[in-house]
């Protein structure tokens, strides 16, 4: 979801809300609410981006290093 910081005026459609893991306020889209149907879950862009990042350097390891991006 946008961060409002980022993105300070809404667009059409978008709703005003917290992200729930980190409670900066971003914008829930039209488009985000249709795919949290099939069980996304909800979060601000740093946090998705972060949450990326851990899972990436989890797997992108060789031989017990990580490799760096």
């Amino acid at each position: 979801m946008p961060l409002k910081r980022n993105v300070p005026e809404g667009r059409k459609g978008w709703k005003l809300t917290a992200c729930p893991k980190c409670g900066e306020p971003c914008w829930e889209t039209p488009l985000f609410r249709s795919i949290a149907q099939s069980g996304a879950i909800p979060m601000c862009t740093m946090c998705a981006l972060k949450k990326g990042v851990q899972a990436n350097a989890a797997v992108n390891t060789d031989n017990g290093h990580t490799r760096s991006m």
